[in-house]
């Protein structure tokens, strides 16, 4: 139940939110865990951004994979900013890049959620991620304005599908923009 467009497969009334928050509240309780971090692909991209929407107060950031923002932005209310990395490849057939409720869409809707202005900036230089695509294939942009700590970002990987095929460096570069964007 990642957003109201999918998935409670069996109509079971799961909670996934109550769940998820829950785990990390138990954990945080018993543990000296700093920050927390939701990452997702598909669906679990979907669901990360749910997380931060309904539970804000317990994470940092989140990065997703080919899952987009709530499809009514007006459902997340965030108690709190949230740093925000988006990836998404251009050609996914499954979760589209574009379109009303595609990744740009999601990208400006959490820049609205933490008060970052409306433009956004390209980063360079662009980022070799995915190995099957010839050179730099990952654009970067950053949306200006953000609070103190805050990032928003949009990385659009340029011919990449619903699943790349990650360079080695994919997981070290995710946890370096994870650990940046720490509260």
């Amino acid at each position: 139940n990642a957003d109201e467009a999918c998935c409670d497969f069996g109509n079971t009334g799961v909670d996934d939110v109550g769940y998820l928050g829950g785990l990390i509240d138990e954990v945080k309780a018993a543990y000296p865990v700093g920050d927390v971090f939701v990452v997702g692909h598909s669906n679990g991209g979907y669901m990360a951004y749910r997380m931060a929407c309904e539970r804000a107060d317990a994470i940092s950031a989140i990065i997703s994979l080919a899952g987009n923002a709530a499809t009514t932005p007006a459902n997340c209310q965030p108690s709190q900013p949230v740093s925000v990395l988006h990836l998404h490849g251009t050609a996914d057939a499954t979760v589209p890049f574009a379109g009303t409720a595609g990744a740009s869409s999601s990208v400006q809707q959490w820049m609205s959620h933490d008060t970052c202005g409306t433009a956004r900036t390209p980063d360079v230089p662009s980022l070799d991620l995915e190995t099957s695509i010839v050179g730099a294939e990952t654009t970067r942009e950053h949306a200006d304005g953000c609070p103190a700590g805050i990032g928003v970002e949009l990385w659009a990987i340029e011919g990449g599908s619903h699943i790349p095929n990650f360079a080695a460096t994919f997981g070290a570069t995710l946890f370096q923009w994870l650990t940046d964007h720490a509260r």
